[in-house]
């Protein structure tokens, strides 16, 4: 059956339902046909039929509307919230039109609910994070992201070697995007491992989205004696010929010491080729200076 047709059928229940409240509220307080107790107890089961029936009807929609967004197992979660909730208050409606007092219940499901809540704090700022995520799509399935978030902050050694002292260093986790779930955002780092990481902490993160390439750097210390016109003629290429390197930004000095200088290459390349691409920028580097170095050494 179509929205349309559902959506005709249910009005139409809702609105004999009405008219059967109606008509038992006029015979109860008009004539005396119906006690009136009986036709409270009538009208409060008539009530809760004709809620029931609209929220069944809403609860299609919000479920057909969300799965424009996420997967169908991804909502469960938020459907079983939204029902919970939905059949909450129809009961206290229903009791409320009966006459029952529902003051006590309505406290007790207070005190529940804070207990709940600050229980399930983390997993409620998850699934939350996760419903915001569907919706807003910073990111999606297959981006390249960085996430740099204190939460789940690197260590990083303190006896960095002199050539990447200059070297903004990041604690981040760098990869793409596998899956996004309730709970949790899962990626393939670069490096292979599978990281999940919490919805409640991807929301409050810094994400860097990496379309199509980044820049590398890679130092290398040369002696002074092999000069740098020399080194860029030996290597420039064989550099542009490695796969996966869109384009080299320089090749510079970035600083020298008495007897060395700092050669540096930076190179915009493929975000899941940078370490192999590092990899081969360095040995490039190491088969053409190193063999400079050994024929200087020979003529002394």
């Amino acid at each position: 059956m179509d929205d349309k047709g559902l959506f005709f059928k249910a009005t139409t229940v809702i609105v004999a339902l009405a008219l059967v409240l109606f008509i038992l509220y006029s015979l109860s307080y008009t004539t005396s046909v119906i006690p009136h107790n009986i036709s409270i107890i009538l009208g409060a089961i008539a009530l809760f039929v004709a809620l029931y029936i609209m929220f069944r009807l809403l609860m299609r929609f919000f479920e057909s509307y969300l799965t424009r967004y996420a997967e169908p197992k991804d909502i469960k979660p938020v459907l079983f919230i939204a029902t919970v909730a939905g059949y909450f208050i129809i009961i206290l409606a229903t009791l409320s039109y009966a006459g029952i007092d529902t003051s006590s219940i309505l406290l007790s499901g207070t005190l529940i609910s804070l207990v709940l809540g600050l229980a399930t704090q983390t997993v409620l700022s998850n699934v939350f994070g996760g419903i915001f995520i569907m919706f807003t799509k910073p990111f999606k399935i297959n981006d390249h992201v960085v996430v740099n978030t204190w939460q789940y902050g690197m260590m990083i050694a303190s006896y960095a070697p002199k050539y990447l002292s200059k070297d903004e260093i990041r604690p981040a986790y760098s990869g793409k995007i596998i899956d996004i779930t309730t709970n949790y955002t899962i990626i393939r780092e670069d490096d292979g491992r599978i990281t999940k990481i919490p919805n409640g902490i991807i929301v409050s993160a810094a994400v860097s989205i990496i379309k199509e390439s980044i820049g590398t750097k890679v130092r290398y210390e040369i002696p002074k004696y092999i000069g740098i016109s020399k080194v860029r003629k030996l290597i420039e290429s064989k550099i542009r010929s490695i796969e996966g390197i869109d384009k080299i930004t320089n090749m510079v000095i970035d600083e020298a010491s008495f007897e060395t200088y700092m050669f540096v290459i930076t190179a915009m390349v493929r975000p899941d080729k940078e370490i192999e691409i590092r990899s081969k920028i360095i040995d490039c580097l190491i088969n053409s200076v190193e063999p400079l170095k050994k024929r200087k050494t020979k003529k002394s």
